[in-house]
């Protein structure tokens, strides 16, 4: 546990009493400016809301690389033109006599702004600007609109008015506003669908925000000129929730990329270690798993070869049997690493389709019934015919073949070995049951481990490299289910799969680390 200094702590406990500490700085010092001049406070509240859109612009911009969830930087690039527009607003408030021979632009500049945060707080989780076009675009749609809205107001003069002198707000302002709030609703809504891109803390922010935005909204259907107390209420909220907007940048941005870093450090190590040990096991298996049927292989092959040592044609033929069953064992050893070595890297991809328990355990024994006859074995299976998982073809098939052709392995002449499975919750768990040797604590407990290959001879003296099962417990996990086993020394083992139903991720898309 990662050791915290009394200095840390401090500043730990700290931080939130300098937040609120802050935020009453900030009110104290914007109330004593109302109470100055209305003009004053709304200037320095608009001026603070644009500086913390365009910080958050240029936060969201030059860490958008290391950011792992790429719509925080589209909603940044959203806020500088929310900024642009605010700015605008600013200027054309009354009483700043710049922009003369309009009728209260600021009022129609403030629909358009708040209309294009709200779009803008719906749609930005939906929107990856992974790829330069796709950027170039949107900030190219960006501009078009904001330039299409000031041109609206200021060059065509289209834009519905929005506040009448000695009357107040229009109906088509206070229309926009509920539309505006309505907007907003949606947008917290699938803010909170897509909650689980976000960290903790940032998706609180921005569901606070968006509903100091809507508060910010319904003040502003309710005032009647545009230096009441309503109108800067308004304005308080709205300097609240962009700075719950800014910090949410600031938390994704650049406190959380070092968590990130860090994290992706720690993976990248986890990984070396796991291909570290998988190179170890590779290279065991050639130097001794292959190496040894391999010269022996040569050795026969020498013996046979040599005419003059005057064998009886059928030892020599009986050598020759020998040598085909070494080179088909070798094989298969073989084979075992390849699938496993590609599993380990991450090569062999999977895709989870509805499959038939009952078929793929009727193809097992079918695949391995001559090799239980030969050794006197029964085999038979009773899996209902309703069972069906979803998972990949092959890998459920290398499973079952594993775990039957271990039963075979470990079982003694006129043994029994079933397949069958059951129920488990909404998916089916496949047991193969053996009547063989079974297994002591130790070699349970080293089954599944790579550093600790289970390695024992069969019954019949079958050798094997210990790849097995380790292949079937990453196969189980990739497919979303579990392998375990159970045994009694002496009196047999269950081998138990335990996979999804097919119905239970009906219409589900599998996701890029299901398919590695």
């Amino acid at each position: 546990m990662p050791e915290i200094t009394s200095g840390e702590y401090v500043a730990k406990s700290n931080k939130p009493l300098g937040t609120v500490a802050s935020a009453i700085a900030v009110v104290a010092l914007l109330l004593l400016f109302r109470a100055y001049s209305y003009l004053l406070f709304h200037t320095v509240a608009e001026l603070y809301s644009i500086v913390i859109a365009i910080t958050y612009f240029v936060i969201a911009w030059h860490t958008r690389a290391m950011n792992e969830n790429p719509s925080i930087a589209t909603l940044g690039i959203a806020y500088v033109f929310i900024a642009v527009l605010d700015l605008f607003h600013t200027l054309a408030f009354s009483g700043m006599s710049i922009f003369q021979g309009y009728d209260f632009p600021a009022n129609q500049l403030w629909v358009l702004s708040r209309s294009l945060e709200a779009a803008s707080l719906a749609t930005f989780s939906f929107i990856a600007l992974r790829k330069r076009s796709s950027m170039i675009a949107f900030i190219g749609c960006y501009t078009l609109v904001t330039v299409a809205g000031l041109a609206s107001v200021f060059v065509f003069r289209v834009f519905p008015v929005c506040f009448v002198a000695g009357r107040g707000q229009t109906p088509f302002k206070v229309a926009a506003e509920y539309t505006i709030i309505a907007t907003l609703a949606i947008a917290s809504m699938l803010v909170y669908r897509r909650r689980r891109l976000y960290p903790r803390s940032v998706h609180r922010n921005l569901q606070v925000s968006i509903l100091l935005t809507a508060l910010a909204e319904l003040s502003f259907t309710l005032y009647f000129s545009n230096y009441d107390w309503v109108n800067m209420t308004g304005h308080f909220f709205k300097i609240a929730s962009f700075y719950l907007v800014y910090r949410s940048i600031v938390v994704t941005g650049l406190e959380r990329p070092q968590e990130l870093l860090f994290s992706r450090l720690g993976q990248s190590e986890r990984a070396l270690r796991k291909a570290n040990a998988t190179q170890s096991t590779i290279i065991s298996i050639l130097s001794h798993d292959l190496k040894g049927p391999l010269s022996a292989v040569q050795n026969v092959a020498e013996t046979v070869a040599d005419r003059e040592s005057g064998m009886p044609e059928d030892d020599r033929l009986m050598m020759v049997s020998e040598i085909g069953l070494t080179v088909g064992r070798t094989l298969d050893l073989l084979e075992r690493t390849l699938q496993w070595a590609r599993a380990s890297s991450g090569e062999l991809a999977q895709r989870p389709t509805p499959l038939s328990l009952s078929e793929a355990a009727g193809e097992a024994i079918e695949y391995l019934d001559n090799n239980a006859r030969e050794k006197g074995l029964s085999l038979d299976s009773s899996v209902p015919a309703e069972a069906t998982v979803l998972a990949d073809r092959e890998m459920l098939a290398l499973i079952i073949r594993n775990l039957v052709q271990n039963a075979i392995k470990f079982t003694p002449s006129g043994g029994s070995i079933r397949v069958g499975a059951e129920r488990d919750g909404s998916g089916w768990s496949l047991a193969v049951e053996d009547t063989g040797i079974g297994m002591s604590e130790p070699e349970l407990d080293s089954l599944f481990l790579v550093g600790r290959r289970f390695r024992k001879d069969g019954t019949s003296g079958e050798r094997g490299a210990g790849l097995g099962l380790i292949l079937c417990q990453d196969f189980a996990v990739k497919m979303g289910g579990t392998i375990a086993a159970t045994s009694v020394e002496g009196s047999g083992s269950v081998f138990r799969l335990s996979l999804p139903g097919a119905d239970a991720d009906r219409g589900r898309t599998p996701s890029d680390e299901e398919l590695r």
